[in-house]
């Protein structure tokens, strides 16, 4: 075999790895979930849901960060729940429960990606449970919203 092939082969090769390199560096869509809890005078909890279909969980949480300031929030910060790259349904849904100290709190759960939405609605309650412990699944609960990332 002659240098020039030898040395086009390798040319070849480096040239296939970076591609497949930089093909698999490339950023993924990423459909996210923000919470924002927000206490008023009197104490209660006021909670905010907010869903963004993005690049990147930077370009999301950036998202996320103007739509409360455009309503005037500028603080506490949204908590990022629920984050992935799977297309499919979800759904966030939220419930009333008292806490062991007598406190009325308000509690969500949030699921993405699901294959269909009754798989969707099991998935946010089982989030709901891990995230808040006191929580009954006796408990009633009520959608908040639901979405299909196609």
């Amino acid at each position: 075999m002659s240098k020039i092939a030898t040395l086009c082969q390798k040319a070849i090769a480096y040239t296939f790895f970076i591609m497949l390199l930089l093909f698999s560096l490339s950023v993924q869509s990423q459909s996210k979930v923000f919470v924002s809890q927000d206490k008023n005078l009197n104490g209660n909890q006021k909670i905010d849901y907010y869903y963004a279909y993005g690049a990147s969980e930077d370009e999301l949480a950036s998202i996320m960060e103007d739509r409360l300031y455009e309503r005037g929030i500028t603080s506490p910060k949204p908590s990022s729940h629920v984050s992935t790259s799977q297309k499919g349904y979800g759904i966030i849904i939220q419930s009333a429960y008292t806490s062991e100290s007598g406190k009325v709190l308000i509690a969500h759960g949030v699921a993405l990606g699901c294959k269909n939405s009754e798989d969707a609605k099991r998935k946010a309650l089982e989030d709901l449970q891990k995230s808040n412990p006191e929580w009954k699944p006796m408990a009633k609960f009520e959608v908040v919203a639901k979405f299909e990332d196609k």
